[in-house]
């Protein structure tokens, strides 16, 4: 590990040492470049809620139910919102994406209707 520190406006040597170093400079008038990570860092839901293609594919799935059962798609996500509990599906938790997929594939609009 390198850490590489230019006076500003001073120029780096051939062999990367910074070029000129003066005593009587602060901390301030010098510049610290630390190596830069060859991988960024991953965000981590804390939430748990899914994640953009797990939303994705649930809102595909709903559009063919509604699409299937002849019912308008707002229908299908309302009785799946109130069925896991949350006031949107964009707040569905990723623990529940594989019971959200079986509901979706299961349901039938005219029995929960009727």
């Amino acid at each position: 590990m390198s850490i590489k520190t230019t006076r500003k406006g001073a120029k780096m040597s051939d062999d990367n040492v910074a070029m000129p170093v003066d005593a009587n400079a602060s901390l301030r008038d010098y510049k610290v470049e630390l190596p830069r990570t060859r991988f960024k860092a991953r965000l981590v839901n804390t939430k748990g809620l899914m994640n953009k293609r797990e939303l994705i594919s649930v809102k595909a799935l709903t559009a063919y139910v509604a699409h299937n059962q002849n019912v308008c798609e707002e229908t299908v996500r309302a009785m799946l919102a109130a069925q896991f509990e949350v006031d949107t599906i964009d707040e569905l938790r990723r623990d529940d994406y594989e019971s959200v997929v079986r509901f979706l594939v299961d349901v039938q609009v005219e029995l929960l209707t009727n």
